[in-house]
């Protein structure tokens, strides 16, 4: 079973004649964004990320696409982000470390924290995933 974070989610779309317009706001994201930036011009074989954070994280690739390794101390699983019409949430704690990027990738990652409220964390922390789980479970 891989981690819970993987599972593609839909990006709201709207197309016609002038184009498509991706939607994300407050009835489409999972938390209200507070940061939001760009990942692109990665050289081929570089790697992204590589580390665990204390909060959540919503990935979208705008273009081209990129290797998603998720790690949630118990289990690994990878998956390749290159549809427009689906993002990846990664939840709080798990490590994710981006890889394989297409040429002309645009990664856009919204976050609910400010850079400088966000622990990072070289590992999954097991206490912060355990609160995580314990919070989703329905039969305690």
């Amino acid at each position: 079973m891989s981690p819970e974070c993987q599972a593609p989610l839909a990006v709201a779309q709207h197309s016609d004649e002038r184009g498509t317009l991706a939607v994300f706001d407050r009835e489409t994201l999972p938390f209200a964004p507070v940061r939001t930036f760009a990942i692109f011009d990665v050289p081929p074989g570089a790697t992204r990320g590589g580390h665990a954070l204390s909060c959540d994280e919503y990935l979208w690739v705008a273009a081209g696409g990129c290797r998603i390794h998720f790690d949630d101390g118990k289990r690994v699983s990878s998956i390749l982000l290159n549809d427009r019409q689906r993002a990846v949430l990664v939840q709080a704690g798990v490590r994710v470390t981006l890889g394989d990027f297409l040429p002309e990738t645009l990664l856009l990652v919204f976050a609910p924290k400010l850079y400088s409220e966000v622990e990072r964390f070289d590992a999954p922390p097991p206490d912060l995933i355990a609160a995580r789980n314990s919070a989703h479970d329905s039969t305690g």
